[in-house]
């Protein structure tokens, strides 16, 4: 299984978490979830202001404005940022608190990215927030392979390296699909970082294999 394979399994394990997460802190009862979380009684009036705020903002904008740029999204990922976070960052779920930073990183990252593509499908056709989503997807990957990668080998860089990589020429594709240039100038960096990254891989494989020479070497004259 590759590694942008586990990373985006891990990612949809990681939000199938939060929601059950949450659902239960949601429930009532004396073994509910809801004492799973430091402030239980929060929770409730919190995801009804959440709501009775956006109603308001969504029924306004309707009215109002229905034609206009969609602002009500602005209050919406505001207020689900902040009750999403609320909700993680003081929950005692051991499976939650144990990977709170990577699960509001996570929020973070989907909706603030659903909120620039959103504005841009209303406000132009360049699709420009693809630039900072490629970037919120790439800071995402570095953070996951910090947080469950063995961060004392080189393999951890090399993944990071690969991420950059991947992120890196999928902006300049981007920008040469709707720029009006007539040379493929996306490929020159393609080419030349993929060597780059081709000799760290080999160089990295290459030490692997004289250490477990060594290693090898080592026990045998034991």
């Amino acid at each position: 299984m590759s590694t942008m394979t586990t990373i985006k399994n891990t990612v949809e394990k990681s939000f199938s978490k939060i929601l059950k997460g949450i659902s239960s802190m949601m429930k009532e009862g004396p073994n509910s979830g809801a004492l799973m979380h430091k402030y239980p009684g929060l929770i409730k009036p919190l995801g009804g202001l959440v709501l009775l705020i956006n109603l308001t903002c969504i029924i306004v904008y309707m009215c109002a404005t229905p034609y206009a740029l969609p602002w009500f999204i602005y209050p919406l990922y505001a207020t689900l940022f902040l009750f999403g976070t609320f909700l993680l960052g003081f929950s005692r779920q051991p499976s939650i608190t144990a990977n709170s930073r990577i699960y509001i990183h996570a929020l973070f990252s989907t909706l603030t990215s659903l909120m620039l593509v959103v504005t841009n499908e209303h406000a132009g056709s360049y699709p420009w927030s693809l630039y900072p989503v490629l970037s919120f997807i790439m800071l995402f990957i570095i953070h996951y392979i910090l947080k469950y990668e063995n961060n004392d080998t080189p393999l951890t860089v090399f993944y990071i390296h690969a991420a950059i990589y991947a992120m890196g020429n999928a902006i300049v594709f981007i920008s040469w699909v709707y720029s009006s240039a007539t040379t493929l100038f996306f490929v020159y960096p393609l080419i030349i970082f993929g060597i780059i990254l081709g000799c760290h891989y080999g160089m990295l494989q290459y030490i692997n294999k004289r250490l477990s020479d060594e290693d090898g070497t080592r026990k045998k004259e034991k």
